[in-house]
């Protein structure tokens, strides 16, 4: 996996940071306009996410955009797991539980060249929600612009 990530950073460093800057980001929401790489590595690790209550939210964002992000520049998002859980729990009412691993989720502007990957070894990523109108959301290396989703 370590492996993986190397050679994925390694083949695309050349065409991420030849990139140029961008002109304009002025859009007061989250503007990256040079080349980013956003890497978790866990091993023996556990991302436990909980929440309880009506309208209760329960998130994990690993490698992840999130709503309000503008990317004008190469992208690189990487999550590698071994040995690792990543769990997110919602009980209650219209309660959300979402992961969301090298995604970006909801309304993210992606206007340059961009690579996501999930890779896992022995691992575990779940979402649990319960009570009326619960939902659980998964986001594993997407681009996921359902808004109600976030």
């Amino acid at each position: 996996m370590k492996k993986l990530a190397i050679i994925s950073l390694a083949l695309m460093s050349s065409a991420v940071f030849a990139g140029g800057t961008c002109a304009g980001c002025e859009s007061g929401d989250i503007n990256v306009c040079a080349p980013q790489i956003q890497l978790t590595v866990l091993k023996d690790t556990s991302v436990i996410g909980k929440a309880s209550g009506n309208m209760s939210r329960a998130n994990n964002n690993l490698s992840s955009n999130t709503y309000g992000v503008d990317l004008r520049a190469a992208s690189i998002q990487i999550t590698a797991l071994k040995d690792s859980d990543v769990a997110a729990k919602a009980t209650g009412n219209e309660s959300v539980a979402q992961n969301n691993l090298a995604s970006n989720i909801g309304n993210v502007a992606v206007n340059e060249a961009q690579l996501q990957a999930v890779v896992g070894r022995e691992a575990y990523v779940a979402s649990v929600a319960s009570g009326n109108k619960a939902r659980v959301v998964q986001n594993l290396s997407t681009n996921n612009a359902c808004v109600p989703c976030q």
